[in-house]
């Protein structure tokens, strides 16, 4: 394999989650400024195959490439399981921005709630001092009237 394969190396899913990042890891070793526009080259397109099929397989998706070490050494993609893996990650992440925004929505009406809870809580208290007060002073008049 190329020299360029040290960037990309052969992980697991667990060993993914344990060291972070591979693409944030690759982009931050060539310090490009744009990830996305620089992750493939003409120069590493088997690695970065290899980095695809291998976050495809462990966010349950099919391979971009049954194998990208084996056959006639060409770029056999399967082109509509990509396409459909793109969309169905398109679609994953659609979801996740509305329960973003679900519970960015509910987070305020709780910060509301808890406001004019307070609100409340500081108007009891305040009635609630009135009435001690008021009672005190209508217990002194008593006593002195007896």
């Amino acid at each position: 394999m190329p020299e360029s394969t040290q960037e990309f190396p052969d992980i697991s899913y667990d060993s993914y989650r344990n060291k972070g990042n591979l693409l944030g890891h690759y982009t931050q070793s060539t310090n490009f400024y744009s990830p996305i526009s620089d992750f493939c080259t003409e120069d590493n397109i088997p690695e970065c195959i290899l980095y695809l099929n291998q976050e495809a397989a462990s966010l349950g998706f099919p391979a971009v490439q049954p194998d990208p070490e084996g056959g006639d050494g060409g770029l056999d993609v399967d082109v509509v399981s990509l396409l459909n893996s793109m969309y169905a990650l398109l679609e994953r992440h659609h979801r996740v921005l509305r329960a973003l925004d679900q519970l960015e929505a509910e987070r305020l009406r709780s910060v509301g709630d808890m406001q004019r809870q307070q609100l409340s809580q500081g108007r009891l208290k305040d009635q609630l001092e009135i009435t001690k007060r008021e009672n005190a002073r209508l217990q002194e008049e008593k006593g002195s009237c007896s």
